[in-house]
């Protein structure tokens, strides 16, 4: 069950995470990639801008093309944080922590699918929760990937259940 919540959590991000594949690369490398959809209807989402900061500083920008897929290269040994945003929704991001690795436990890379929900801007929906990241993944030597700290995705979820849960009673 925790597994399944991890690999699709509803980072109400009004957007979803998806957490999903973990796998070695074929080169010492981080494989970013994934999709980004519609919170409520799942729908994909074309042209949302994505940022990445690698050390706090930008390293660049792009968007998601006609079926909202990303996918970035990025060098092993940074902290990047990985923003997502368009007009009319809330913004998402995530951290991703690589910095800690050795150039051993760097062999051979990684894969890493990570799938975004947008929740649209609607009156009377505060999600300051936004502001957050949605998890943030590290190293885990034993198991020798990369995974995203569960509990505080969870805490970001049931925040962004319980804004929506709020806004739906008032507008009762």
């Amino acid at each position: 069950m925790l597994s399944k919540l991890l690999i699709r959590i509803s980072l109400v991000l009004l957007c979803s995470a998806h957490f999903g594949t973990f796998a070695q690369s074929s080169e010492d490398v981080l494989f970013l990639y994934g999709s980004t959809t519609e919170y409520h209807t799942g729908a994909q989402m074309p042209l949302v801008n994505v940022l990445i900061k690698q050390d706090g500083e930008k390293l660049s920008s792009l968007r998601t093309g006609r079926q909202g897929r990303y996918e970035v290269v990025l060098d092993l040994g940074f902290k990047y944080h990985i923003y997502f945003e368009k007009d009319g929704f809330f913004p998402k991001h995530y951290v991703i922590d690589t910095s800690g690795m050795t150039e051993e436990q760097q062999l051979g890379g990684f894969t890493f699918d990570v799938d975004i929900s947008m929740i649209p801007k609607t009156k009377g929906l505060d999600l300051a929760i936004c502001e957050e990241p949605i998890s943030i993944a590290t190293f885990d030597a034993e198991q020798n990937q990369l995974t995203f700290d569960a509990e505080m995705a969870q805490k970001y979820a049931d925040a962004v259940d319980n804004a929506i849960n709020k806004r739906s009673e008032k507008s009762r």
